[in-house]
């Protein structure tokens, strides 16, 4: 029987593949080395997945009826791994018998690897579908990859959303290590996951989608995915800070208190002495031992005296130290190349700053200030 490449069967390899290249080449020269392992499994799963579409298309199918049960199945792997990999991301640690998360996905790839190989002929295998595989199996399949891919998603956002709040009183340059990019493209995969397992719910039940139809679901994951995989390799030299903790109520375990009163205007002077918050990737644990305290102590002080957190205090200081390069530059520098001397890390970032502590747009202070 011929065999013809279909349109329909390119798209899906134009996302898949570039997909998985990605993957590996962000693991190559990632710093977060087991995190990118987890992101490659993801993205692999997905692209066998997609295999019975591509070689469906084009008729492999027809020509080759033995290839039924050939483990392409891997939706049981799709929750678990995008699960691992947020938690490998934003913990130092992954929760205890982290592993079992993958037990579904393994005993389906192995369920399927077994009636592949010993079922027998294709009309075995037809039988075995008609009789078995799909009034029981399929079902329970289905509504377990849903469960899962729908617990993945509840749980990545409540994490992701922690580790924000957490990155904006720890660190000083919120943006350069920020998870914006992975909260609004892992939104975007769950939500398309949870419509193709929902249409493959209601198709297994009511015949009501077509096989064709499936397809635009799968191009539009598969789309998705390559984004998060070219945004993965565009962070490949960002190691994602991690919080002590993200067991037990994702907590971090708090340091002994500081019986001392902090001095904010002496942390002050000597940020400003020793050009401390220049430096883009200041953290509040840094900080706080330069001063001689903990940061919960610093964390409080700052807080307390200011009502801001952390990279607020922060950018405080670097507006400041922008305005005061201005006034002694008088034009002779471009006004990116001082806000970045003074250790904002974007310049989305720097014109938020300073418009909330000048009260003015950069452009408007010039006008206003200089000329």
């Amino acid at each position: 029987m011929h065999l013809e490449l279909d349109w329909r069967s390119t798209v899906l390899l134009v996302t898949g593949v570039p997909s998985v290249i990605a993957a590996v080449m962000a693991w190559h020269c990632s710093r977060e080395r087991f995190a990118s392992v987890l992101f490659i499994g993801l993205q692999t799963a997905w692209f066998l997945l997609t295999m019975p579409y591509i070689i469906g298309f084009s008729g492999a199918y027809d020509a080759y009826p033995e290839l039924t049960f050939f483990p392409f199945n891997t939706e049981l792997w799709l929750g678990p791994l995008w699960l691992l990999y947020i938690r490998a991301l934003t913990a130092r640690a992954l929760p205890e018998r982290w592993w079992m998360w993958l037990l579904p996905g393994t005993i389906q790839t192995a369920y399927y690897t077994i009636c592949f190989l010993f079922l027998g002929d294709a009309a075995a295998k037809f039988a075995f579908n008609d009789r078995v595989h799909e009034p029981y199996i399929m079902p329970f399949e289905t509504a377990l990859g849903l469960a899962l891919v729908g617990f993945a998603a509840l749980d990545s956002r409540t994490r992701i959303a922690q580790h924000r709040r957490w990155i904006e009183s720890e660190h000083s340059n919120r943006e350069r290590v920020d998870l914006a990019w992975l909260a609004r493209s892992g939104f975007a995969i769950i939500m398309l996951a949870l419509i193709w397992i929902s249409a493959d719910a209601i198709q297994a039940v009511t015949e009501r989608f077509s096989y064709s139809f499936t397809f635009y679901i799968y191009a539009l994951v598969g789309t998705v995915l390559l984004v998060l995989a070219l945004e993965a390799l565009s962070k490949v030299d960002v190691a994602v800070p991690k919080r002590a903790a993200f067991i037990d109520g994702d907590r971090d375990v708090p340091e002994p208190p500081v019986s001392a009163k902090i001095d904010l205007d002496a942390v002050e002077r000597e940020l400003r002495r020793h050009g401390w918050h220049l430096d883009p990737d200041l953290t509040l644990s840094q900080l706080a031992r330069k001063v001689g305290t903990n940061k919960t102590a610093l964390s409080a002080a700052i807080n307390h005296c200011t009502g801001d957190n952390f990279t607020s205090f922060i950018n405080r200081l670097r507006v400041a130290e922008v305005c005061e390069r201005l006034r002694e530059d008088k034009g002779s520098q471009n006004l990116l190349q001082i806000a970045f001397a003074a250790g904002f890390g974007s310049k989305a970032t720097f014109n938020r700053a300073f418009k909330k502590h000048t009260g003015m747009a950069p452009s408007a202070w010039i006008r206003a200030e200089l000329t």
